[in-house]
């Protein structure tokens, strides 16, 4: 072995201590509080555990997109679950977020989505073998769909204020998703010094779109989440759907 030292040396133990599952579950504890003011105590909400599972299923995923380079499973695929979370619980807080300036309902989603999202990372980084640097880079991705999901949903809903249809809303929403990973690339390369890759639009925007619209068709099929959505491109100050005054009278909607 030369300079390694002996082939045969004393053996060395190790004793292995798996990491603890528990930091996992807060995630869903904490989607769980959210189900306790009034406007979500019906049985309605609980179809949102479809889309959610769905993306949270589909996120498991991603350390086998490797092929795409080993920075994606190490950086990117922490950062969708983080996403999916944060999407959840978004929707899960729409009627508290819809405020008359849509300026103001972009602002504290961005914060609800932002910080939800942070919340889940720093619980899921095992910090041990994790670098500050990777971290940031989570960070900016989780800030970067917290910005622009949250603009283009509260433009969405100001473009079809008039127009009562997710389908509608569903358009808006990527076109203004567009715009604003636009806006991004652009940003991108003024701070560079080099100009964006173009392709930074499209599958930025596809990407973001691609969180949300599981419920999106959640909103076409079922009244009360469409209720919902149609509610937070409503004008009014603090519109809650009308589903409260249901459950408060002592019927639900299923």
């Amino acid at each position: 072995m030369g300079a390694l030292g002996p082939k045969q040396g004393a053996p060395v133990s190790f004793a292995y201590t798996p990491p603890s599952s528990i930091p996992k579950i807060i995630p869903w504890l904490a989607l769980l509080v959210m189900l306790l003011p009034r406007f979500n105590r019906t049985r309605g909400i609980l179809w949102i555990l479809v889309p959610l599972l769905l993306e949270w299923f589909v996120s498991q995923f991603g350390s086998y997109f490797d092929f795409l380079g080993s920075d994606f499973a190490i950086i990117f695929a922490p950062a969708m679950v983080s996403n999916v979370f944060a999407t959840a619980a978004l929707w899960l807080l729409l009627p508290v977020l819809n405020k008359k300036n849509r300026f103001i309902t972009a602002f504290f989603s961005f914060l609800l989505t932002e910080i939800f999202g942070v919340f889940v990372a720093v619980i899921n980084t095992d910090w041990e073998s994790n670098t500050t640097t990777a971290f940031f880079v989570e960070f900016l991705l989780i800030s970067l769909y917290a910005i622009t999901q949250s603009v283009s949903f509260a433009l969405a809903g100001r473009s079809c204020r008039k127009t009562k249809s997710p389908l509608v809303f569903m358009g808006w929403d990527a076109i203004w998703l567009l715009i604003c990973w636009a806006v991004v690339s652009i940003v991108f390369s003024i701070t560079s010094g080099s100009p964006g890759p173009l392709i930074l639009i499209p599958i930025g925007a596809i990407i973001c779109f691609g969180f949300l619209f599981p419920y999106l068709i959640l909103a076409l099929l079922h009244p009360f989440h469409q209720m919902r959505l149609m509610n937070s491109s409503d004008d009014e100050k603090n519109a809650i759907p009308p589903m409260t005054k249901i459950v408060s009278s002592g019927s639900e909607t299923p």
